[in-house]
């Protein structure tokens, strides 16, 4: 409803920056009070008959990681963050000298059409290319302020991005091969080149 009375405002006006801000708290705490309209349950069944087989591949994406650091806490499996556009999995680290017990790592699928791009912006702004709309594969080590991991020196090789201090690294989903069984065998395969190129970071 917010949304919807300042549609009108332009994006730069500090207003409108203000709502959308607001909505994005409200939907990061599960406190947005929209309901499905009738469509949508197209959306949900297909999501029913295909979400499990999504659960395994992003769950058996998460167990590749497990020897990354040490962790505290258990692994939040799969699940659907509509404030991300992700289906993913993530897990706290322990907290050391650079950085604190709210950095954690993340893995999943990434949509960057959706929840207004996530990090697309920051992505294209650095890179200088536009981010593809078509589904990601994504690993990141995170924490939920700027600047918190800005202690953690360098990235740790070729495609690794720093965004705001975050370590984000992505490819296409369909860069994978098309059988399903040899895409997740490529996709767990790229997983362990780039969590042994992030452990080797952490570790120095």
């Amino acid at each position: 409803m917010l949304y919807a009375a300042t549609s009108n405002l332009g994006e730069a006006l500090h207003a409108r920056a203000l709502v959308k801000a607001y909505i994005s708290y409200l939907e990061k705490h599960g406190m947005a009070n929209d309901y499905p309209d009738y469509k949508d349950l197209a959306g949900v069944r297909m999501f029913i008959e295909k979400v499990d087989s999504f659960r395994e591949l992003v769950n058996g994406m998460m167990q590749r990681l497990g020897g990354l650091a040490p962790f505290a806490g258990r692994v939040v499996w799969a699940d659907a963050y509509s404030d991300e556009g992700t289906f993913a999995s993530h897990r706290y680290l322990r907290a050391e000298t650079r950085f604190n017990e709210d950095t954690y790592v993340e893995t999943g699928i990434w949509f960057p059409d959706l929840a207004e791009g996530w990090y697309r912006k920051d992505i294209e702004d650095q890179a200088g290319n536009p981010v593809s709309p078509s589904a990601k594969v994504f690993l990141q080590l995170a924490n939920s302020k700027d600047d918190a991991l800005s202690q953690v020196l360098g990235v740790p090789g070729e495609g690794w991005l720093r965004l705001n201090s975050d370590f984000f690294i992505f490819r296409d989903f369909a860069s994978f091969p098309s059988d399903p069984n040899e895409r997740a065998l490529s996709i767990f395969a790229w997983l362990d080149a780039e969590c042994a190129k992030l452990k080797a970071l952490l570790s120095a």
